[in-house]
């Protein structure tokens, strides 16, 4: 991680590949095959998207093996990464997929 020099509003800390973090526990009501069992892992891209909500300049975005196909903003994770720390410790984030037809709708529009 390096320190912000400003150019993101609400960060403080810019990530970089390879850093360690913590991403949450993730739970699917209509797509149970993309839950995630929260902990610890490794940033494999930062990306930098023009910024919405009321936020000034660009946002940043990273990308984990848990969910490669999704990028997190690192605003929301980066506020959270204590709380996490506290409460997964040393465990390895990793997929966590619920294949029960009731958790998956077909219709839901995700791939």
């Amino acid at each position: 991680m390096r320190p912000n020099d400003g150019r993101y509003e609400g960060v403080e800390q810019v990530p970089e590949v390879g850093d360690a973090i913590y991403v949450p526990s993730q739970r699917h009501l209509s797509r149970g095959a993309d839950d995630v069992r929260g902990g610890r892992t490794v940033v494999t891209a930062v990306e930098e998207l023009p910024c919405g909500g009321g936020l000034r300049g660009p946002a940043l975005f990273v990308r984990t093996p848990v969910k490669p196909d999704t990028l997190t903003s690192w605003r929301y994770l980066e506020e959270q990464q204590a709380e996490l720390a506290a409460r997964f410790g040393d465990e390895e984030a990793r997929p966590d997929p619920d294949h029960r037809p009731q958790f998956n709708d077909p219709n839901d529009g995700w791939k």
